[in-house]
Protein backbone atom coordinates (compact mmCIF):
# COMPACT_ATOMS: atom_id res chain seq x y z
CA UNK A 1 0.00 0.00 0.00
CA UNK A 2 1.48 3.47 0.61
CA UNK A 3 2.71 3.66 4.48
CA UNK A 4 0.69 4.39 7.98
CA UNK A 5 1.31 7.99 7.61
CA UNK A 6 -0.57 10.72 4.66
CA UNK A 7 1.02 13.86 3.96
CA UNK A 8 -1.24 16.93 4.25
CA UNK A 9 -0.84 20.33 3.36
CA UNK A 10 -3.14 23.26 4.49
CA UNK A 11 -3.63 26.59 2.94
CA UNK A 12 -6.01 29.16 3.46
CA UNK A 13 -7.39 32.34 2.04
CA UNK A 14 -6.37 34.82 4.13
CA UNK A 15 -2.57 32.95 4.56
CA UNK A 16 -1.60 33.22 8.21
CA UNK A 17 -4.18 31.42 10.18
CA UNK A 18 -3.31 29.55 12.91
CA UNK A 19 -3.91 25.62 12.65
CA UNK A 20 -4.93 23.68 15.58
CA UNK A 21 -5.17 19.52 15.29
CA UNK A 22 -6.83 18.12 17.99
CA UNK A 23 -6.18 20.81 20.36
CA UNK A 24 -2.24 21.12 19.62
CA UNK A 25 -1.09 24.24 17.38
CA UNK A 26 0.81 23.13 14.37
CA UNK A 27 1.56 26.97 13.20
CA UNK A 28 0.18 29.27 10.46
CA UNK A 29 -0.95 28.82 7.13
CA UNK A 30 0.49 27.70 4.52
CA UNK A 31 1.64 24.57 6.46
CA UNK A 32 3.12 21.87 4.27
CA UNK A 33 4.08 18.41 4.73
CA UNK A 34 2.19 17.37 7.72
CA UNK A 35 2.28 13.34 8.36
CA UNK A 36 -0.48 12.45 9.70
CA UNK A 37 -1.81 8.93 11.10
CA UNK A 38 -4.05 7.20 8.43
CA UNK A 39 -5.67 5.79 11.84
CA UNK A 40 -7.12 9.00 12.51
CA UNK A 41 -5.43 9.67 15.64
CA UNK A 42 -2.71 11.55 17.13
CA UNK A 43 0.08 9.14 19.36
CA UNK A 44 -1.22 8.99 23.11
CA UNK A 45 -5.07 9.56 21.69
CA UNK A 46 -7.95 6.55 22.44
CA UNK A 47 -7.85 4.06 20.11
CA UNK A 48 -11.35 4.74 19.66
CA UNK A 49 -11.06 8.16 17.73
CA UNK A 50 -10.78 7.94 13.79
CA UNK A 51 -11.22 11.35 12.61
CA UNK A 52 -8.40 14.84 13.41
CA UNK A 53 -10.36 17.81 14.24
CA UNK A 54 -8.62 20.96 12.10
CA UNK A 55 -9.45 24.45 13.75
CA UNK A 56 -8.18 27.70 11.74
CA UNK A 57 -8.02 31.25 13.37
CA UNK A 58 -7.65 34.51 11.83
CA UNK A 59 -7.48 37.78 13.89
CA UNK A 60 -10.16 39.17 11.17
CA UNK A 61 -12.53 36.12 11.18
CA UNK A 62 -13.95 34.08 12.85
CA UNK A 63 -12.50 30.66 13.68
CA UNK A 64 -13.57 27.66 11.09
CA UNK A 65 -13.18 23.95 12.35
CA UNK A 66 -13.63 20.71 10.01
CA UNK A 67 -12.91 16.99 10.81
CA UNK A 68 -9.99 15.01 8.59
CA UNK A 69 -11.53 11.69 8.62
CA UNK A 70 -10.05 7.97 7.78
CA UNK A 71 -11.87 6.50 4.59
CA UNK A 72 -10.69 2.84 3.56
CA UNK A 73 -8.92 3.14 0.83
CA UNK A 74 -10.32 1.37 -2.47
CA UNK A 75 -6.73 -0.58 -3.17
CA UNK A 76 -7.09 -2.59 -0.11
CA UNK A 77 -9.59 -4.85 -1.32
CA UNK A 78 -6.94 -5.67 -3.56
CA UNK A 79 -5.05 -7.38 -0.91
CA UNK A 80 -8.05 -10.02 -0.32
CA UNK A 81 -5.71 -11.72 -3.22
CA UNK A 82 -2.63 -11.49 -1.76
CA UNK A 83 -4.40 -12.22 2.10
CA UNK A 84 -0.78 -10.96 3.98
CA UNK A 85 -0.96 -7.15 2.62
CA UNK A 86 -4.71 -7.08 4.07
CA UNK A 87 -3.59 -7.77 7.68
CA UNK A 88 -0.12 -6.04 7.92
CA UNK A 89 -2.32 -2.57 6.28
CA UNK A 90 -4.91 -3.03 8.30
CA UNK A 91 -2.46 -3.63 11.49
CA UNK A 92 -0.34 -0.24 10.49
CA UNK A 93 -3.23 1.63 9.41
CA UNK A 94 -2.49 2.47 5.58
CA UNK A 95 -5.80 0.73 4.51
CA UNK A 96 -7.37 4.12 5.44
CA UNK A 97 -7.09 7.96 3.65
CA UNK A 98 -7.40 10.99 5.33
CA UNK A 99 -10.34 13.05 3.51
CA UNK A 100 -12.08 16.41 4.78
CA UNK A 101 -15.66 16.02 5.90
CA UNK A 102 -17.89 19.51 5.35
CA UNK A 103 -16.57 20.41 1.77
CA UNK A 104 -19.60 20.73 -0.22
CA UNK A 105 -19.99 24.17 2.03
CA UNK A 106 -17.96 26.05 -0.45
CA UNK A 107 -15.08 26.91 2.36
CA UNK A 108 -13.04 23.31 2.34
CA UNK A 109 -11.85 22.28 -0.72
CA UNK A 110 -9.33 19.70 -1.26
CA UNK A 111 -6.81 17.55 -3.73
CA UNK A 112 -5.48 14.31 -3.61
CA UNK A 113 -2.14 14.30 -4.98
CA UNK A 114 -0.52 9.89 -5.96
CA UNK A 115 -1.79 8.18 -2.99
CA UNK A 116 0.01 9.76 -0.21
CA UNK A 117 -0.64 13.15 -0.01
CA UNK A 118 -3.43 15.28 0.76
CA UNK A 119 -3.92 19.15 -0.07
CA UNK A 120 -6.88 21.40 2.00
CA UNK A 121 -7.53 24.82 0.89
CA UNK A 122 -9.71 26.67 3.15
CA UNK A 123 -11.52 29.99 2.40
CA UNK A 124 -12.20 31.56 6.01
CA UNK A 125 -16.23 33.04 5.98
Amino acid sequence: MHGSKQMVDITSEPSNATITINGINYGKTPLYNVPLSRKGKLKGQSKNKKSYTIELSHDDFLPYQFKLKRELDQWYMGNLVGGVGLLVDAANGSMYNLTPENTNDGIVSYKKIGKSHVNIHVKLP
